[in-house]
């Protein structure tokens, strides 16, 4: 018997009884509770069989466990729903496909639409190879920091070749005491070490009729030649790294702070042109003030889609993915390896809610599942007041062959409820800090 149904904890804002169950609507929105007859320790037991605690301890238990199942079931349905009619989600490296605009920023300004696929700036083609390209571009030009010492002084100089190596002043290769961070033992490290910072090689992964290739290049010079690649391969990663045409677009984007460029886009077939000035955008890192530029757009996604039973077994593996990754978070929580202010509560919940609407009623039905397996998990966690500490009670009661005492049960939910205000306070100080910050 079901004697309180509460959406909400207390302090209670409207209740309704209806038959032997009040109805109950709280004031804390951090989820809900069902309360049936005989089942907390300081109320009363008559031994009816209506009551909870009459039951054996695996019909509670699949009572208990009920809860945080639907909550997975849920998440499901909708996953199912989603990826039959509109499709699963990702993001098509092939093409640079925007998503979410800015309308304050230059892209927005502009005329760029979402679902327009950027094909070139500044009359360079964005592509994969042109990713690629960049990126072994940017690593073969990085500098190379080397300590030497002289007169018992050591100095430090960045250098970009051998032959300015040499030019620092440097009389001898055992003078050098490091390249990059790595230590000189000896004379013979030294040519190793160098010749291995000033000429990197790239690890480049890609697909051929299905099939996975792998190759290494040295250069940005004539990469199709160092690969062998044919028309038709799909470039995918560069040192683990992966590749996008999106990716290739922003870098060059970035490069051109303050200065006017030309972006080509295709809408709905139709080739357009848009003339804009990115703005800049400043950060630091390690004291150092460093800016790029930015037009304001977002990768946008493509869309699989699957029939009735595949959608159904697709949206059954994501669901367990999502478990996955809520449990591997909490774990990161309770070891300290994240931040305590990276939970958060309605508050949070409402801006990720706001922002994943504008991007479609999809997207928000996603939102929604994965919202439904994080309740589910926080309610399996062992702490008395939730799902998770019952079950815990429970398997006790089977181990021992009898339950916890009264007072025992009444220690560990009070234990239990301070837990859960602590963690309702470090929620609650969250979402006002995200307020007042924005």
């Amino acid at each position: 018997r079901v004697d309180k149904f509460s959406l909400g904890f207390p302090p209670t804002i409207i209740s309704k009884k209806v038959g032997e169950t009040e109805y109950c609507i709280g004031l804390i929105p951090l989820g809900g509770f069902v309360k049936m007859a005989g089942e907390n320790p300081d109320e009363e037991v008559t031994g009816a069989d209506d009551e909870f605690m009459s039951k054996s301890v695996g019909a509670r238990a699949a009572v208990i466990f009920a809860g945080p199942f639907t909550n997975f079931l849920l998440a499901w349905v909708i996953l199912w729903g989603v990826f039959f009619f509109k499709g699963e989600p990702f993001l098509d490296n092939q093409q640079a496909l925007l998503g979410r605009i800015s309308d304050e920023l230059p892209a927005g300004q502009a005329g760029i639409k979402r679902g327009d696929v950027v094909t070139g700036l500044n009359g360079t083609t964005i592509s994969l190879m042109g990713h690629l390209e960049e990126y072994v571009n940017t690593e073969t030009e990085r500098p190379v920091v080397v300590i030497w010492e002289r007169d018992g002084k050591t100095h430090t100089d960045t250098v970009l070749s051998e032959d300015y190596l040499m030019s620092t002043g440097i009389e001898s290769s055992g003078d050098v005491k490091s390249i990059n961070g790595s230590p000189i033992l000896k004379n013979d490290d030294y040519q190793v070490v160098i010749e291995s910072a000033l000429n990197k090689s790239f690890d480049v992964t890609w697909e051929r009729d299905g099939e996975a290739m792998s190759g290494s290049v040295t250069s940005a010079e004539n990469i199709r030649g160092q690969l062998g690649l044919i028309d038709g391969d799909q470039l995918q990663t560069a040192d683990g790294y992966g590749l996008s045409a999106f990716a290739h677009m922003a870098i060059m984007i970035s490069r051109e702070e303050g200065q006017p460029i030309t972006i080509d886009v295709m809408r709905e077939e139709q080739p357009l042109s848009f003339n804009m000035t990115p703005v800049i955008e400043e950060y630091e890192i390690n004291g150092v003030t460093k800016s790029y530029g930015i037009i304001g757009v977002r990768a946008g996604k493509s869309y699989q889609k699957y029939g009735f039973f595949a959608a159904s077994g697709r949206g059954m593996t994501r669901s367990v993915e999502f478990v996955r990754e809520v449990v591997y978070f909490l774990g990161r929580i309770f070891s300290l390896k994240e931040s305590a202010k990276d939970i958060g509560g309605p508050v949070l919940i409402a801006q990720w809610a706001g922002q994943v609407a504008r991007d479609g009623f999809a997207d928000l039905l996603l939102f929604m599942a994965l919202l439904s397996i994080n309740l589910g998990v926080l309610n399996v966690l062992p702490i008395p007041v939730l799902d998770g500490g019952h079950l815990v009670f429970l398997a006790i009661e089977k181990l021992k062959g009898s339950a916890l005492s009264m007072n025992q049960r009444m220690m560990a939910q009070q234990i239990g409820l301070v837990l859960l205000l602590g963690i309702i306070l470090i929620v609650t100080y969250n979402d006002i800090a995200r307020l007042i910050t924005g």
